[in-house]
Formats: structure tokens, C-alpha cells, sequence
């Protein structure tokens, strides 16, 4: 057989290795169409990442793409919700699969892809045999960490992560030869972005800087400084091309961080000290409510291999390494430690994130590296003395420490039926059936965002990392709560459930709830209101009618002319507000009045919104800071409410220019051939300082 078919038989066999992996890490889920990997109560899962997605496939089914999901929060943009990751291609399956499918595929998908990317960059960027790289592969793709973020529903996470190898290697390939290579750096730096989790992605960009700072210097030093300039000057190009790429996810993204409440409101206080930190290092758990966010331990076979690899390897393999891990392990131990101290002086962002140990990512990505080492070290002496045992005992020892990986963590993946947490159960049933098209407040979460979007309903209630903050202030007067600083659910978990000692008794405001179109409230307890009838009691909820006007448009006097608009002293004109049509991003109104005055619309101000009224785009202010309110002259008008936001078309522009530029140089690369094999086939002095740097 040739060495080049025994080369792809190898390459085969090492995938299969890694896809069996995979497999076995989500087990039972690909034979068990019920099950799901991340479903618990508490999982974001069933509670962001299914509501999403099945939003998503139902606009993709209605053939548009969705801007504005209106189904719980009070309605968010869907195209800046980073759980969402509408713009990551990936999400085009969901044309494809059912929502369960997709999630189950994007799972493994991306457990492949970080194998994969583990073997590559092991295998070249490192220089380890393919058995040795394929340890670490296994080492990477299976660590107990992302595991147990798989296991909490945190699929954006896992979308992230696996990218971070990717990032690296073509950052080395790129400080090589960046004419060839940066295109790919490009294309994997935009998958990142796109993944849908910042935090990961801040985190990526990190380690892309610290490894081009030392590829770089070390290039300038093998091969001098021109060579080093034209390395930093492709890594630079890649890097704002993979921005231009990303920016119809960045843009509206930006822009929905800056108007929700973890704008300036979240910062972290997460520390641990140094013993504890080593201790779970070694495998001995830190106690901790969310373990995922506590786990350190690579596993303890991989600890050993890569301490091992620490002793064997070249110095200037371990080095880096190791001062990597030195720098990682500070950061990742929390506000307490003084390498993160100096850090937030100089990157003051570092300390806006939750869960900082997630920065432990990269440590276990460079143990993993050294994993290998161990590896190669180890069948490196028994080679010596009998190759075939060499290879047996590699095929056995790697048997060995994918079923030890997947043994020990296969407790953290929360496989379970997904059918209880997306069926709607009798309560929420009776809240749509009496809500009949109108908008629902639910004291206590009451219906389910799953369930929501699958009945099509809209509630004001919900959950996620990012709220608009206009509307939570707004929920906090309807809901008659108080509540100060990052608000991760509305009413908040400190609010509606009755285990804090800072729950209040539900007592919303009909008045302010009719106003934002709100037809039905649910609440656990019953509710003495005299302006809310009792319709209902399923399933330990109590079901109430608003009796009120709940039309979301309202005609207003206007108050005295050059003072704030707000709602108090405000006097309703007696006008009728037809509703002609509603849906998730465009409402129709018309009505007929006799004197001038204010249309209030009952939703939350949100750039991105325009008013057209009778067909003239018009001036858009704010009442209390929170509604939107459009001056209405005498007469008949026709008022059309649309969502149409301008960081989506700026983005998707340059995205498409970073993607023209992105192409054009990959053609530039691919033709004409006598090019690329030049690029191919460098000169003996060039070849010569590729390798020394690559060493």
C-alpha cells in the first residue's frame, strides 16, 4: 500500500476514533429520539437555546429571516441575542433537522470539530506522532470542563470552544505563511465570533495575541524582520476581515448589550484561593452549586500524562507552555489573585464577565498539548524496544482514557427526556386559551418559554443573560417589585420565588398591564384585585382576566408643551385604536380622532423600531423613558410599527464586503497554480526558517 493511501487510512481512522467519541459522550441521545444531552430544570437548553431555535425554524419555514422575537421578555432582538446565534451558518440546519435533530447534531458536530482541531494542531504546529496527537485530540474533546458545560445546556459554549484550536493553528500557519494561510485564520476567527458566546470569544482573542506576540518575536528572531512584519501584517489583515465577516452578528449585538441591564451592572467577584484551585486541578472537586463552573480537572490520567509531557518535552515547547498555563491559572482563580489584579488594569473588560474560571479553557487546551508529550514520551521507550507492543499498548492506552473520560463524566451530561420541559402542561394551556391572542404576564414565569414560542404566544415575564433594560424597569412598576442591579429574569428569582427572603407577594398593576397589551395574569397565589377577574384555576395557578381596555396603542392628551412626556397626569382621549394587523415586527393601527394628542405603543423603546404614519416616517419619543410615543394630528391615520434596525443592515454590509475581500483572496492564493506552488515549494533558505521557528 503507498504511503499516500496509508496516510488517509490513518487520517480515517483517527476521525472515527473521535466521532465514536462524540457518540459516546451524548449516549443515548442518537438512538433515543426523546433524549437530549443538557436538560434539566435549570438548563439553558429547554429555557434559550430550543425557544430560539424553534423560532428560527419557523420563520425560516415562513420564508424570512427573524429580526425580533416577541415571545417572552417582552420581546428581544433576536438578531443581536448571542444564545440565538442566528448568523452562525451552522443554524441553516434547522431548514433541515427538527429542532431536537439540530440541537442533537450541533452537539456532536462540534465535539468532532474540537477533536479534529486538537489532532491537527497537535499533529503539525507541535510536531507529534499521529497516535500522540490523537491522545490529545481525545484528551481535549472529552475534558471534564466542556462536558459539563455541554451538560448544562450552555451550547453556544460548546460552539465556542471548539473553534479554539482551529484559531490556533491557523495563527501559526499564518506567522508561516501569511499570503497562504490567512484567509483560514479569517474564516476561523469569524466562526468564533459567530458562535454566540462573547465571553469564549474574548477569551480566544486573548490567547490569539498571546500566541502571535511569541510566534511573532520568534520569527523575527529566525528569520528577520521583514519576515516578521509580513507574518504580523497577515495576522492583522485576518483579524479585521474576521471582523468585517462577523459584523452582522456584532453590531446588533453591541447594540442590544448596551441596552440591557448587564450594561455596567455585572461584574465579577469570583475567587478561589490557590490550594483549592490545585487540589481540583488533581481531580478533587471544589464544592460548588454549579459544579460546571468550578471544575478544573482535566482528568487525572490526562494530569499525569501531561505532567509527564512537562519533564519530557523541549524547552521551547515547554516554556511557552507553560508560562500560558502559569498566566491562565491566575485568571481563572478570580479577583483575588494578583495576576488578575494587574490584568484588569490593563484590559478593564477582563472583569465584566460572569464564571471567570471559564477562562480555564485555555489551560485545559495547553494540558492537553502536553498530554500528548506525555504520550509520545512513553511510547517512545517501549518503541525502542519493540515496535509492534508500542502500537498495541498506544491503541489500548487510548481505548483506555476515552472510556476513563467518558465514565467519569458522563454523570455531568444530563441526558434526559426533553418531551416534559417543551409540552405544555393544563395551566399553560388554560393561560393561552384565555389570553385568545392577547399578552400574557405570568407573576411567577408561569408559562414556559418553550411552550410559549411552541403556542405562539407573547409574554412580558422571561429569562435570559440579556433583557432590555427599558422593559425591566418598566415590569418592575407593573409587577409592583423593586429590584436593583442585573436582572437575569423578570420578575426576578429573588421576586416570584417564595425560597428568598426577598420575595414579595405578586400585587401587579392592571392599569400599567393593559397599557402593554396584556389580556391574562397568572400568579401561584391568588391576587385581590378589583380590576382582575379570576377565569381560572388549573394546576395550582390562578388564571386572571384583565378588566380593562388592553388594546397596546392608546390615544393622550398632550401635557404642557417642552416638558418630559410621562404617563402620570397623562388624560386618555376617548378614541378607539383599531389593530389591523400584528406580528412579531410589524403592527398596523388606525384610528380617527378630533383632537391632536400622543399614540402610546405598549412596548419597550428599542433602537430599531420606526414609526410610519400614513406612510411618512415620522419622530419617535418616549414616554417615562420607556414607551414609545408618536404625536398624532387631527383625523383618520394609519400608524405602522415596524422593526427594520440599521445595525442589522450596516452589519450584513460589511459582512458582505469582508466576505468579498475573504474570497478575492483565496482566489488570489488558488490562481494562477505555478503561484501556489511557489507558495508550496518556498526557497531552501525560506523552508529552512519555517522549520527552525516551527520547532
Amino acid at each position: 500500500m503507498s504511503t499516500r493511501w496509508s496516510g488517509l487510512l490513518g487520517w480515517s481512522a483517527a476521525i472515527l476514533v473521535l466521532l465514536g467519541l462524540a457518540l459516546a459522550i451524548v449516549w443515548p441521545a442518537p438512538i433515543d429520539s426523546s433524549k437530549l444531552p443538557g436538560v434539566y430544570h435549570a438548563s439553558d437548553l429547554p429555557l434559550s437555546h430550543w425557544s430560539s431555535a424553534l423560532t428560527i425554524k419557523q420563520a425560516f419555514a415562513r420564508g424570512d429571516i427573524p429580526l425580533w422575537n416577541d415571545h417572552y421578555g417582552g420581546g428581544r432582538p433576536l438578531s443581536g441575542d448571542p444564545l440565538a446565534a442566528l448568523w452562525y451558518p451552522p443554524t441553516q440546519l434547522l431548514r433541515l433537522f427538527s429542532v431536537r435533530n439540530y440541537l442533537l447534531l450541533t452537539m456532536m458536530d462540534h465535539l468532532l470539530l474540537a477533536g479534529i482541531g486538537m489532532l491537527l494542531l497537535a499533529r503539525f504546529a507541535f510536531g507529534l506522532p499521529k497516535l500522540p496527537a490523537l491522545f490529545a485530540a481525545v484528551a481535549w474533546q472529552a475534558t471534564p470542563r466542556l462536558v459539563a458545560h455541554l451538560g448544562a445546556g450552555h451550547l453556544t459554549m460548546v460552539q465556542a470552544v471548539a473553534w479554539l484550536p482551529w484559531v490556533a493553528l491557523t495563527a501559526w500557519l499564518t506567522v508561516r505563511h501569511p499570503g497562504r494561510w490567512a484567509p483560514a485564520l479569517t474564516a476561523c476567527l469569524a466562526m468564533l465570533v459567530l458562535a454566540g458566546h462573547p465571553q469564549i470569544t474574548y477569551y480566544g482573542l486573548l490567547m490569539l495575541a498571546g500566541v502571535c506576540a511569541w510566534l511573532v518575536i520568534q520569527r523575527c528572531r529566525v528569520a528577520g524582520r521583514g519576515d516578521a512584519l509580513r507574518s504580523a501584517a497577515g495576522l492583522f489583515a485576518a483579524g479585521g476581515i474576521a471582523a468585517l465577516i462577523a459584523s452582522v452578528h456584532l453590531l446588533p449585538m453591541l447594540e442590544f448589550t448596551s441596552h440591557s441591564t448587564r450594561e455596567g451592572a455585572v461584574g465579577t467577584t469570583d475567587a478561589t484561593t490557590v490550594w483549592p484551585a490545585l487540589k481540583a486541578l488533581a481531580g478533587f472537586w471544589i464544592p460548588s452549586g454549579v459544579p460546571h463552573e468550578a471544575m478544573f480537572d482535566p482528568g487525572r490520567a490526562v494530569m499525569v500524562l501531561a505532567l509527564i509531557g512537562l519533564v519530557v518535552a523541549a524547552r521551547r515547547i515547554v516554556l511557552p507552555l507553560l508560562l500560558g498555563l502559569a498566566i491562565v491559572f491566575g485568571l481563572a482563580i478570580g479577583v483575588d489573585s494578583p495576576v488578575f489584579k494587574i490584568a484588569r488594569h490593563i484590559l478593564p473588560e477582563l472583569a465584566s464577565f460572569r464564571g471567570v474560571a471559564r477562562v480555564w479553557f485555555l489551560g485545559l487546551l495547553g494540558i492537553a498539548i502536553l498530554a500528548g508529550f506525555g504520550v509520545a514520551a512513553i511510547l517512545r521507550r517501549v518503541d525502542n524496544a519493540s515496535p509492534t507492543v508500542a502500537r498495541v499498548l498506544g491503541v489500548i492506552g487510548l481505548v483506555a482514557l476515552a472510556g476513563n473520560l467518558v465514565w467519569t463524566t458522563h454523570h455531568l451530561t444530563n441526558v434526559a427526556d426533553i418531551g416534559p420541559f417543551i409540552t405544555p402542561d393544563d395551566a399553560e394551556l388554560g393561560i393561552a386559551a384565555a389570553a385568545d391572542g392577547g399578552r400574557i404576564y405570568g407573576a411567577q414565569r408561569n408559562v414556559r418559554q418553550p411552550v410559549a414560542v411552541a403556542l405562539g404566544l407573547e409574554t412580558l415575564d422571561g429569562q435570559d443573560p440579556l433583557l432590555i433594560e427599558t422593559h425591566v424597569r418598566l415590569m418592575s412598576q407593573a409587577g409592583d417589585y423593586r429590584w436593583k442591579g442585573y436582572e437575569l429574569s423578570v420578575p426576578p428569582f429573588q421576586v416570584y420565588e417564595p425560597d428568598y427572603s426577598t420575595y414579595q407577594y405578586p400585587d401587579p398593576d392592571p392599569q400599567l398591564l393593559a397599557l402593554l397589551g396584556v389580556t391574562v395574569v397568572a400568579s401561584w397565589f391568588p391576587i385581590d384585585n378589583p380590576d382582575l377577574q379570576e377565569i381560572a384555576y388549573v394546576d395550582n395557578t390562578h388564571i386572571y382576566r384583565i378588566a380593562l381596555d388592553s388594546t397596546p396603542a392608546r390615544l393622550y392628551r398632550p401635557l404642557v408643551e417642552g416638558e418630559p412626556l410621562r404617563r402620570s397626569g397623562m388624560q386618555r382621549l376617548d378614541t378607539s385604536i383599531n389593530v389591523l394587523s400584528r406580528e412579531s415586527e410589524r403592527s398596523v393601527f388606525t384610528w380617527t380622532t378630533t383632537e391632536e394628542g400622543w399614540l402610546i405603543l405598549g412596548w419597550p423603546s428599542y433602537p430599531g423600531w420606526h414609526a410610519e404614519l400614513d406612510g411618512r416616517r415620522v419622530t419617535v419619543e418616549t414616554v417615562d423613558g420607556a414607551l414609545p410615543a408618536i404625536w398624532s394630528p387631527r383625523g383618520t391615520h394609519r400608524l405602522e410599527w415596524v422593526y427594520d434596525p440599521t445595525s442589522v443592515r450596516l452589519g450584513a454590509a460589511l459582512s458582505i464586503i469582508g466576505l468579498v475581500l475573504v474570497l478575492c483572496w483565496t482566489a488570489a492564493i488558488l490562481w494562477p497554480f505555478k503561484r501556489v506552488r511557489r507558495q508550496m515549494h518556498p526557497s531552501p533558505t525560506r523552508r529552512l526558517a519555517d522549520n527552525r521557528v516551527g520547532e
